[in-house]
């Protein structure tokens, strides 16, 4: 593809473009002479002849056909040196792959933090993305979009950069790293007392080129009734979660399945405003890592035992986990029974130690792996 042919003849196009409000969006159009230069140019050329034929889709399966690709200029070229668009569109043609990340929004952090870049992911503020993708989503039509307009803080985890094939061979699906954000996002929990809560989730190019499915993306279910906002203090306590990442991916698919179920009511636990819905998620978490093993006979000694004796190395250490792990207990059975517990301040206190309780065997899971039970109770 010639780009110095195609800029000139974006220049000229770009003379004729006529913005409109359709919608209360910004829009735009062409005459009739100049959409047929541009067709008549993408079908002489090697590399878009196919966008005539609906048999070209991008890496992700999305059909791209020609009219889809004269929208996309239309609208860059309005915005940007007619020059740029043509080496964009030129290098994003000639090219077998593309590089991009995985992006995952969430809410539950301040956006006052500056970025991090981990081994694993990155961390920043969604208004730090520079690429012009963000806000062409947040302007979209897509309903998993509005949430973000709520006025809330959002931040963004990005994966690792990788590469995908530009265009997708009819019959042949290829293969893509499979996305750990919103592992990724329940382990920045830990960091709390907070929920970090997904919100939407798409790929995004690491230059602007025109994967059309970026008109779209993956959302998630908000059921947040309580949102805490967490404010990061040091890097530090990123980097950690970086780490236990890093821990996770290398765990079996059958502990990660465990964790997940954990981190999955740990964080729905922190969502909540009444303490009686707390003890009943902070129960199920506990369960599924300390009896994993079990029938339904001695539950309760079982699950106060274990966690003492995995948490703690001291008598009285022990005894405090064992105690608050009776209380959270005793708190669930009340809550599954009558659908509420008293509001008192013993009871969000004990509840305050179990989160952390939780979130401490979490963390000791995913780096150390499942224990061997007889051991650890007989040791």
């Amino acid at each position: 593809m010639d780009s110095n042919k195609l800029a000139s003849l974006l220049g000229s196009v770009k003379k004729n473009i006529r913005p409109y409000t359709s919608n209360g969006k910004l829009a735009f159009q062409v005459d009739s002479e100049s959409k047929s230069s541009l067709t008549e140019y993408f079908n002489s050329q090697e590399e878009t002849k196919l966008l005539s034929t609906n048999e070209y889709r991008d890496s992700w399966g999305y059909l791209v056909q020609l009219s889809m690709v004269i929208s996309w200029v239309v609208e860059r070229i309005f915005n940007e040196d007619p020059e740029v668009v043509a080496n964009q569109l030129s290098d994003y043609f000639s090219s077998e792959y593309i590089s991009g990340n995985n992006l995952l929004v969430i809410a539950g952090f301040s956006d006052k933090f500056t970025r991090f870049d981990g081994k694993n992911f990155s961390l920043l503020p969604l208004s730090d993305i520079p690429n012009s993708v963000v806000k062409d989503m947040l302007q979209s039509d897509n309903q998993q979009m509005r949430f973000l307009q709520s006025g809330m803080s959002f931040s963004a985890i990005l994966s690792r950069e990788f590469e995908v094939p530009r265009f997708q061979q009819e019959g042949i699906s290829p293969k893509y790293p499979i996305s750990n954000l919103p592992d990724v996002a329940s382990m920045l929990s830990l960091l709390g007392p907070c929920s970090v809560s997904p919100i939407a989730y798409w790929w995004q190019p690491a230059n602007q080129v025109p994967t059309f499915m970026l008109n779209s993306c993956h959302g998630f279910r908000h059921d947040i009734t309580s949102q805490a906002t967490l404010s990061i203090k040091s890097s530090a306590a990123i980097a950690d979660i970086d780490e236990l990442v890093g821990d996770f991916l290398n765990i079996n698919e059958s502990e990660k399945n465990r964790i997940r179920i954990a981190l999955k009511y740990f964080n729905q636990s922190m969502c909540k405003n009444d303490e009686a819905s707390k003890a009943i998620d902070l129960a199920i978490a506990l369960e599924s890592l300390l009896l994993d093993d079990r029938d339904k006979t001695e539950f309760a000694f079982t699950f106060r035992l274990r966690g003492a004796k995995l948490l703690a190395e001291d008598i009285d250490s022990r005894k405090a986990v064992f105690k608050n792990l009776k209380h959270l207990y005793n708190y669930r059975g009340a809550a599954v029974h009558s659908g509420k517990l008293k509001n008192s301040s013993e009871i969000r206190n004990n509840l305050k130690y179990s989160i952390q309780i939780c979130a401490d065997i979490i963390r000791k899971r995913i780096k150390e792996g499942r224990p061997n039970w007889d051991d650890l109770v007989l040791r």
